[in-house]
């Protein structure tokens, strides 16, 4: 992967040779330059890095245009990404829809004639690689239909005089107005709409994966304190100040859990540190979408930890990130009290006692959202209460079988109505248990990927068998420790193998589990 530079009203110094053929990547036209250097420490006052591809798809010289017009157009496409000058773009997924590309390019009747499967393949394939290239080509035919827009002066106004405004539109102005509050939406693409509002809206459970949204008084000048952007165009009224960070923007995702829809979470954790949550609904059963979003060398290394949720969050409460130097994991450890199934703690095995601040009858549960860094939670919002320090005791755990980054999670076994067992693909070997109880409620152990494992299913359980064995995960090369699960109705069962623990329901069984690793214990009390 190549990017260059692209750099306003800038010297192009001499680096030596490049690695760039000077005709292609040495370009200068008007007052655009291009450096293909990325350890160019030169000052300049707007830069943006561009793809190479997307450098080539604009210096196409079989346009009706020339090159100065489409660099241009590059310039806008490139340097417009930042909401304001000085701000990072908002690193979030452009909106993309598969389906459409592909009845956009005449292929939808093609592929739909190709077998579920190899469609469903091809489908997934191309929703978890890199869509840029693709979308770059898109994004470039959307630039040239505006190709009237391009041509005209770019056009300024104050931002107090602006009433409302959409990307691609002309803005609505007024001299004089009584709206004291301005609402901006970002996207990929960065400033997609203003809004000039005359209260700010309630907090409400709407929520954006594709957009953030800044939320302030409309007179911005002299602001000494930092943007907050939220995944949300109504976010609810804190004040949360990051005392870590010293970036102008702080990032704020939220989980709307006072919702009949909310049923379960979804932690998605690598090295011990958060990296995204899923909070399930019954629009989104499958928390695949969220996995989708990151890179493949990063989606190798989740672990998916499912929270079930059926009667909402009692009390909620997480540890405290500590803020080192050089430091890049950021372990932080959240525990979620359900009623009628008890505490649940989510984050790598500690045995000491930890510091939390609770809350209880959460309305909504806000995290800190790091571009391509672990995440963590910071705040929460409740009607009733507010947040407040407790430590909890220590835990009377066994010591885990391997030594790092290992998970534990625990169920008891009277009761249970119906066993769900996840599996790793074309494998005997379990991933995960979600275990039904009488009164409706559950709890998960392991790793339960919703719609993603395939799954079988029990009712009137009277024996649950279990192995510890080793086997090998696909792409790994080496053995690790795995478990076969068996659920049976009667004590007339019979194994073809040795090496099997046969438990009635009673008692508890604890799961200790990494990525690609698990081993099961059963206590009677």
């Amino acid at each position: 992967m190549m990017h260059v530079v692209v750099r306003r009203g800038s010297v192009v110094t001499g680096h030596g040779p490049s690695k760039f053929s000077v005709d292609r990547y040495g370009i200068s036209c008007d007052d655009v330059q291009f450096c293909a250097n990325l350890d160019c420490r030169e000052h300049h006052k707007e830069a943006s890095i561009v793809h190479a591809d997307c450098l080539k798809i604009f210096c196409r010289g079989d346009t009706p245009w020339g090159l100065g017009d489409n660099l241009r157009w590059l310039w806008v496409a490139s340097t417009w990404r930042s909401p304001w000058r000085g701000a990072l773009p908002l690193n979030a997924p452009p909106r993309i829809n598969l389906d459409r590309r592909l009845d956009d390019l005449r292929l939808t009747k093609r592929m739909t004639t190709l077998p579920p499967e190899l469609y469903a393949m091809i489908r997934d394939f191309s929703l978890s690689t890199n869509p840029m290239p693709n979308f770059a080509l898109h994004h470039y035919n959307q630039l040239v239909a505006a190709f009237d827009l391009f041509r005209e002066d770019v056009r300024e106004e104050f931002l107090d005089r602006i009433e409302s405004w959409t990307r691609g539109e002309l803005p609505e102005v007024c001299e004089e107005g009584n709206k004291p509050f301005i609402r901006l939406s970002i996207d990929w693409q960065g400033l997609q709409s203003i809004e000039k509002m005359a209260v700010l809206p309630p907090a409400a459970n709407l929520r954006s994966d594709c957009t953030g949204y800044v939320l302030g008084l409309a007179a911005l000048q002299g602001v000494t304190g930092r943007f907050r952007v939220w995944d949300t165009p109504c976010p609810p009224p804190v004040d949360y100040i990051d005392g870590h960070n010293t970036s102008s923007i702080c990032h704020l995702g939220t989980i709307w859990t006072e919702t009949d829809s909310l049923t379960g979470i979804t932690f998605f954790l690598a090295h011990g540190s958060l990296y995204a949550v899923h909070a399930h609904t019954h629009a989104q059963l499958s928390a695949e979408h969220t996995f989708l979003f990151f890179e493949p060398v990063r989606q190798k290394s989740l672990t998916w930890i499912y929270v079930p949720i059926q009667q909402g969050i009692a009390k909620f409460a997480f540890s405290q990130v500590k803020d080192t130097p050089g430091d890049f994991n950021k372990t932080q450890h959240i525990l979620l009290h359900i009623d009628g199934v008890g505490d649940i703690i989510v984050g790598p095995c500690n045995k000491r006692p930890l510091k939390f601040l609770l809350i209880k009858q959460p309305r909504t549960l806000i995290y800190r959202r790091m571009d391509g860094s672990p995440i963590y939670f910071c705040d929460a919002f409740s009607r009733e209460h507010e947040l407040r320090e407790v430590t909890l005791p220590n835990r009377i755990i066994s010591d885990p079988p391997w030594q790092s980054w290992v998970y534990l999670s625990s169920a008891p076994l009277e009761n249970v109505i119906a066993i769900r067992i996840f599996s790793v693909p074309m494998t005997k070997i379990c991933r995960g248990v979600l275990i039904e109880y009488r009164g409706r409620v559950k709890r998960a152990l392991g790793q339960c990927r919703l719609g993603v494992d395939p799954v079988r299913n029990y009712m009137g359980v009277n024996k649950l068998c279990f192995k510890n064995t080793r086997y090998q995960p696909m792409g790994t090369g080496r053995k690790m420790d795995g478990v076969i699960l068996e659920c049976h109705g009667g004590n007339d069962h019979i194994h073809q193998n040795s090496g099997w623990t046969c438990c009635d329901m009673r008692g508890f069984l604890s799961f200790w589990f990494t990525k690609d690793e698990m081993k099961i214990e059963h206590n009677d009390t």
